[in-house]
Formats: C-alpha cells, sequence, structure tokens
C-alpha cells in the first residue's frame, strides 16, 4: 500500500493513457472501521494508505498521510478522508477532535456523498459525544443513523443504551440492548466481501454491554477517603457521595436540562478589569463542555473588545462580527462557522471588530441582526457586554436576554459597583431580570503574563 501511495501519480497517469476515466478502475480495501474503503483515485489510494497505517498504529504517519495536498485537494474524496479522519480520532481516543472534524458532516464542498459514509461518521461521533459525558447530544447523533450495516447499527445501539442508563431512563437502556447484536453477530455480504477483503474489525470504546441488564450501579464515590475504600474493597464497598459530590451533580444536571428556547446570557460589569470576559469564557467553557448544544460567546461591546484574545485559534480577517452581520450568506451552520472560532471545550467564539484602523461602530441594528441568525443555530447564547450602560445597545440587549451576570471586584467598591448595577437595573425598568440575576465576586490574582485562553483570575 505504501507503494502504490507513492507511485501514486505514475498509476494515475497510466490509467488515463489508456483511456480510462474516474471510477472505471478501482478497489476496495479495508477501512479501520465499519467499511470498504471504495480505491479509484489518488487520493483514494492515499486514504487507503492512512487506513493501512491506522490500523498498523501507526497513527503519527497516518495523520501525515491525511494532511498530503493530494488529498486534502480532492473534493471526490472529501468525505472518505472525514471518515477516516475520525476513525484515527477514535482509534487514538481523541475524543474532542473527533467532535471538531466530524462537526459539518459531509464537509463542504464534498462532491462525491455516500449515505453510508454518512453514517459511519454519525457513529463515530456518537460515540465521542459519550464519552465526553454528553449524553443528550451522543443521543441526538445516533439518531441520524440509517444503515443496515450491522457493525454501525451494534456500534449505535451500544452508545444510545449507554446514554440512556447515564441519563437515568434503565428500562429504555434495557430496550435498546436487546436489539442488538455483537461480537458474533451474522455478517452481511458487504462489498468489501465481495470484492475478497476482509472485514474491519469492530471495535467499542467501552464493554460488550452486558453491565447495562444488571441494576443500575452507584457511581464511583469520588476521591479522598470514600475512593481509597472503594478501591481496598475491589468494588464491594462504594460509599455514599459525599454533599459536596452530590451538590455538584445537581448542578451539573441543571445545566443539561432541556431548553424550552435560546438561552441568552449578557455578562456585564460596573467597570472594566474585573475579569467579566474572563468570566465569560469560564461559564461558557463548562456549558459546553457538559451540554452537547451549541454555544456561542458573542463580544457585543462596542470599544474594541479583546474576547477573541481569550481564544488560542486565531481565525481570519472573516472571525468578527462586522463581516458576520453583513454576510449574504448565513443560511447554513457551515456559513457561521466562516465567522466563528471554537475552543477545546467546544465553545465557539464571534469576536468584535477590535481592528484599531476600522472605522466599523456596532450597535442596536447589528446586535438584532445577528442575534437573528445565531438564535436559528445556537442553543445557548453568552454575551460579554462593554462597561456603558446608558445607551440604545445596552438596552436592547437587556430587553432581549434571560439572564444576567454581574462580575464585580471583591473588595468594597466592587461590591458597590454591583449593587449600584443592580440599583440601576431596578430604576431603568429592567426590574424582570433581577430574580434572573446573579452577582459574581472575582479577585484578581496578577501573578504572571498569562498565555491565550489562561487566566489570573480566580473565583470567590
Amino acid at each position: 500500500m505504501a507503494g502504490a501511495h507513492q507511485h501514486s501519480e505514475a498509476l494515475y497517469s497510466e490509467t488515463r493513457r489508456v483511456g480510462l476515466t474516474d471510477g472505471e478502475l478501482s478497489a476496495v480495501v479495508m477501512a479501520p472501521m465499519y467499511l470498504g474503503l471504495r480505491v479509484w483515485s489518488r487520493a483514494t489510494i492515499g486514504l487507503a494508505y492512512a487506513s493501512a497505517l491506522i490500523i498498523a498504529d501507526r497513527h503519527d504517519e497516518a495523520a501525515a498521510t491525511l494532511d498530503d495536498p493530494v488529498i486534502t485537494e480532492d473534493t471526490g474524496a472529501a468525505q472518505y478522508r472525514q471518515f477516516v479522519m475520525a476513525t484515527l480520532f477514535h482509534k487514538t481516543r481523541s475524543w474532542s477532535n473527533l467532535l471538531k472534524v466530524t462537526e459539518i458532516s459531509p464537509p463542504s464542498g464534498a462532491t462525491d456523498v455516500r449515505d453510508e459514509v454518512a453514517d459511519a461518521v454519525a457513529a463515530l461521533a456518537s460515540t465521542a459525544a459519550a464519552s465526553l459525558g454528553q449524553f443528550q447530544f451522543a443521543l441526538e447523533l445516533a439518531e441520524q443513523v440509517s444503515t443496515t450495516n450491522p457493525r454501525v447499527t451494534a456500534d449505535v445501539t451500544l452508545t444510545r443504551a449507554w446514554c440512556l442508563r447515564e441519563l437515568g431512563d434503565d428500562d429504555a437502556a434495557r430496550v435498546a440492548l436487546s436489539a442488538t447484536t455483537t461480537g458474533d453477530a451474522p455478517r452481511t455480504n458487504t462489498t468489501a466481501e465481495q470484492a475478497g477483503s476482509p472485514q474491519p474489525k469492530f471495535r467499542h470504546p467501552y464493554d460488550d454491554g452486558r453491565d447495562l441488564l444488571v441494576a443500575r450501579r452507584r457511581p464511583p464515590a469520588g476521591d479522598g477517603w470514600r475512593k481509597a475504600v472503594t478501591k481496598m474493597t475491589f468494588g464491594r464497598v462504594n460509599p455514599e457521595p459525599s454533599a459536596k459530590r452530590e451538590q455538584t451533580d445537581e448542578l451539573i444536571q441543571r445545566i443539561c436540562a432541556p431548553l424550552a428556547d435560546v438561552h441568552k446570557l449578557a455578562f456585564v460589569s460596573a467597570k472594566g478589569g474585573v475579569g467579566k470576559t474572563t468570566m465569560t469564557v469560564l461559564v461558557g467553557n463548562a456549558v459546553a463542555r457538559l451540554r452537547g448544544d451549541r454555544v456561542m460567546a458573542v463580544d457585543v461591546d462596542a470599544d474594541l473588545g479583546d474576547l477573541s484574545a481569550r481564544f488560542s485559534e486565531r481565525g481570519g480577517p472573516q472571525t468578527n462580527i462586522e463581516h458576520f452581520v453583513s454576510s449574504q450568506h448565513t443560511k447554513r451552520y457551515a456559513d457561521v462557522r466562516v465567522h466563528t472560532v471554537m475552543n477545546k471545550d467546544r465553545l465557539e467564539m464571534l469576536g468584535a471588530q477590535n481592528d484599531p484602523r476600522s472605522t466599523y461602530k456596532f450597535g442596536p441594528e447589528d446586535y438584532g441582526a445577528a442575534m437573528q441568525i445565531l438564535e436559528t443555530h445556537c442553543n445557548v447564547i453568552l454575551l460579554d457586554c462593554g462597561t456603558p450602560v446608558n445607551g440604545p445597545l445596552f438596552s436592547n440587549i437587556l430587553n432581549d436576554v434571560t439572564g444576567l451576570v454581574v462580575v464585580a471586584s471583591e473588595d468594597v467598591r466592587g461590591v458597590e459597583g454591583a449593587l449600584v448595577t443592580l440599583d440601576w437595573l431596578g430604576a431603568h425598568g429592567f426590574g424582570r431580570l433581577l430574580q434572573h440575576t446573579v452577582v459574581v465576586l472575582n479577585a484578581i490574582q496578577k501573578t504572571r503574563l498569562n498565555r491565550p485562553g489562561e487566566s489570573g483570575d480566580s473565583l470567590i
């Protein structure tokens, strides 16, 4: 396979010389999981080679092969490349990377799209989401799968049962598990078998699911002496979780609760430099990590907001709100992603236009236009507001949001500023928000220059 990849240009030229076109001469080789990989071009020869490297656990070489321009620039192989990359991340347990590479499926611009590949990609993404604890999101991905491939079906069914159990629906988990076939399941005549190629191995990141048929087990007790007791008794004694653990679990359940509508949360402060932007990112990271929904942080500071500085990924010139609201192509989520960046917790960010040379001024009209677009694509929107409270922009934001986070420093002036902000809300007709407002006291500890994505703030 390495030789075929190395000499693929010559092979391709020879087939053209004798008058063959794409698809007239092809082969089927084993992919790392689920499918037989159809090979008919230079790019698909490269994908077959990458698949062989993945099966041989030569992951670094496989990653380098998948980034070969011969593969990346061939739109006809784009969907197969997405699938092979997903199998690489599945095998290496790189769940966040797997979700990122499969976020838009099939990839934008793919010219050869096959349902069986899309189903396999969705199955891998569902497993990744469940492995990250995003059980509701994993179930939504599993619902996208409609295939007769028994290996994909078995994998998706196990993932569905796993998620249902973790979400507390044991009966539904047992029903889902009873429908699965694993291990020695009868095999159908797939394309790979017809071509005489061996079937790809079925593998899953957890056991065969037999524990789902027994009573639901108490979750691990956590750290400290409880964990030590559980370990020393080989799990026979599993102490009740601490009050703090129960409180944390309850908070996580509230964060992951279904939303009836788009939830918009504005982060405000009476003065700058109190960690408002950092708090926006920290809350956004937690929500995005725990929920399977799309969570977007938006910089709505009209005065050179710096939310983008908290993200290590640097987008191009289009990744700001000015270009976003002026774009004529934002109907699809793939179009929105052109203007946003995403961190490792899957928190997306739409930055402000903070180029000092720009004459652009963000105002209430553009705010309304941006929200109208984002509401169709996102479930949770976090707004990093500027410090000015007197003006039409801030009033429009307050009329639009469902809750507020008032961030203040932990000193006397900070507390007084938070109280003034609350009084201002009541005096200017926004009293309805007070029952949906949280005040956060933030201790600023400036110890060193932080890298992007890090903070010297600590929450008290």
